[in-house]
């Protein structure tokens, strides 16, 4: 059988890649936006934990996502209490 030869595939795979974790980080901040995260704080929090708190608030009954996603922020200390 007769080897294939498959020059430049991965970095087309890491550029995928690069644009899924870019898609998915959008996306955390979109909902953490919308339950009220304000876009001051947000730009001072990663992009991991902007997905670690978007798919925390996402498991969260509708009614409390906004006030959990409140402590959340302050208690990774984004969020100054007042």
């Amino acid at each position: 059988m007769d080897s294939v030869e498959c020059t430049g595939v991965r970095p087309v795979i890491d550029n995928l890649e690069d644009r899924v974790d870019d898609s998915v980080a959008v996306d955390a901040k979109r909902i953490l936006l919308r339950y009220g995260a304000p876009i001051t704080v947000l730009d001072d929090v990663p992009d991991a934990k902007r997905i670690e708190f978007a798919r925390a608030v996402s498991r969260t009954a509708l009614p409390e996502r906004g006030a959990f996603l409140k402590k959340l922020l302050k208690e990774e200390g984004y969020l100054k209490e007042g």
